[in-house]
């Protein structure tokens, strides 16, 4: 079976090689994507580990890094002597974590897994443990870990129903690589009766709950906001939509609630967060074609006689402070067939949340903010203009929801404290 994978794997990477060289040798960084990628490291990728046995971080893009941002340095601080090695594979991931996880003595991309390709990594690395974040579940890694006796633990693990039915499906095979993992912290309950269905021993999966409860966003105070209004030209009181993690189809229809919005309000402003950097222009596109002006985040403070209706963010991982000027905030990947993004970022903030109806990655979530009136949910375009409009009108409404998220949130909290204490043993 794990030859069969690997020629399928094989036959997919023929297929997916010309986006690679796009997305690991742009500039012509090419050590820095292909050939890490390939499990080749250089003495400096690793400088900071100064041939220590590290505890490897695997954070696969953007949301998985922010959520073991704060176990990272929890481990560090309960063990300090411990050095940590963080990888990711997309590049923003890797930006982020750079930005981010200063507390981590070396970051890399991971390899693809290709029995030679992790076998090399796990030759030069020399992990004691490896911590995979929420899906990461790869089988030549897998395998190799535990043909060298390293301990694998999967932190924050969730199967969504989405990709349940393909595991199941390979359940023969699930149930040999799930042998390799040493143990699973999973976020829920279903999370948990998942990964046994497919294969994994009952007594190596425990429910630890949602790392990203407990994310901690540096509050954004009342003059920080009024400082970041003027830099955009939003008027005092002008209402703000923030539409973040926005995929195809979503920038037309938070364009759309805009214009709705102005129709009551002429000042009313949109902040439009793509998912992917790389669709920034598409994002613009969807703005002039309703003949509506744009500004660059990055380009703040816009001239006083430029006060664009739309601003754009083109930067990484600002999205989860600036959702602190949303009056409504739609989180996106939901309309889209996405399965939707995270929505404990602005709850912490105490807004009013919107999603569609695709929300399948984080459907437990969504359900326990639905239940506590702490966010609507919208079942198409029209349906998201409507609810903007709504909240904006009834500011009372907006404020009851935005104190149900941030209530929930802090009810839900102790994800990490939970993990490392399941960790302790293995550390």
């Amino acid at each position: 079976m794990y030859a069969l994978y690997t020629v399928g794997l094989l036959l997919a990477f023929l297929v997916m090689t010309p986006r690679l060289l796009a997305r690991y040798g742009r500039g012509g960084v090419l050590r820095a994507g292909i050939a890490q990628r390939r499990g080749r490291y250089a003495s400096e990728d690793l400088a900071g580990l100064s041939g220590t046995r590290p505890v490897w971080l695997h954070a696969v893009s953007v949301g998985e890094v922010l959520a073991v941002g704060g176990l990272l340095r929890a481990l560090r601080e309960r063990r300090p002597d411990l050095p940590v090695l963080v990888s990711t594979v997309t590049e923003t991931g890797q930006a982020l974590a750079v930005e981010r996880l200063p507390e981590a003595q070396a970051r890399i991309y991971f390899p693809f897994d290709l029995p030679g390709c992790v076998g090399r990594a796990l030759a030069t690395v020399r992990p004691r443990l490896v911590l995979l974040a929420e899906t990461e579940i790869w089988p030549n890694f897998l395998k190799a870990c535990g043909e060298r006796a390293v301990p694998v633990i999967l932190v924050n693990g969730r199967i969504s129903p989405r990709s349940f039915p393909r595991y199941r499906l390979a359940r023969p095979f699930m149930r040999r690589v799930l042998r390799d993992l040493t143990l699973c912290l999973v976020q829920s309950e279903a999370d948990a009766e998942r990964l046994r269905t497919m294969g994994a021993a009952a007594e190596r999966v425990r429910v630890t709950g949602n790392l990203k409860y407990d994310l901690r966003v540096t509050p954004v105070p009342a003059d920080e906001r009024g400082a970041w209004r003027v830099s955009l030209g939003v008027p005092e009181g002008a209402p703000v939509l923030v539409a973040g993690s926005t995929h195809r189809g979503e920038e037309e229809a938070a364009v759309a609630a805009l214009l709705a919005m102005r129709q009551k309000d002429p000042e009313a402003r949109l902040i439009l967060v793509p998912r992917h950097p790389e669709r920034l222009a598409e994002a613009e596109a969807a703005a002039t074609a309703a003949h509506l002006a744009c500004g660059r985040w990055s380009a703040r403070p816009f001239p006083s006689r430029f006060q664009p209706p739309v601003i754009l963010v083109d930067t990484v991982g600002d999205l989860a402070r600036l959702y602190a000027l949303g009056t409504v905030v739609f989180v996106g990947g939901s309309l889209a067939a996405a399965g939707g993004h995270n929505i404990l970022e602005p709850a912490q903030h105490g807004c009013p949340i919107l999603f569609g109806p695709n929300m399948a990655n984080f459907a437990e979530m969504a359900g326990a903010f639905l239940a506590e009136g702490a966010a609507l949910q919208v079942v198409d375009a029209p349906a998201l203009a409507a609810a903007v409009v709504a909240l904006a009108r009834d500011p009372a409404r907006a404020k009851r929801m935005g104190e149900a998220a941030a209530a929930l949130l802090d009810r839900h909290r102790g994800a990490t404290a939970r993990t490392l204490a399941a960790l302790e043993a293995l550390l």
